[in-house]
């Protein structure tokens, strides 16, 4: 059985995709959508650079951040740009 990843969001601990769930407020059909895009996305990121990254990890991150972006800019505070590989995901087009 495959081992299941978790984090732990606020005080419980659930998997990437419930916490995904719960920040974004995504039905069904649009959290599967996301994470089809974001494994085609690391799986060229992984083919091309050789690394093994989880897809549904990456969403959680890029979620994430997202989230805490729109947050300190409704603070009025400056907020951080993408780093490379977030830039990468966000960027990458199917051929």
């Amino acid at each position: 059985m495959a081992k299941k990843n978790t984090v732990i969001l606020g005080q419980t601990k659930m998997s990437y995709s419930k916490a995904i769930q719960e920040i974004t407020g995504w039905d069904k059909k649009r959290f599967e959508t996301e994470k089809r895009l974001m494994r085609y996305r690391v799986a060229k990121f992984n083919q091309a650079t050789g690394s093994k990254l989880s897809p549904i990890e990456q969403l959680f991150y890029r979620v994430r951040f997202e989230d805490r972006q729109a947050y300190y800019k409704a603070q009025g505070k400056q907020v951080n740009d993408y780093n490379v590989l977030q830039s990468f995901f966000k960027n990458v087009k199917k051929e």
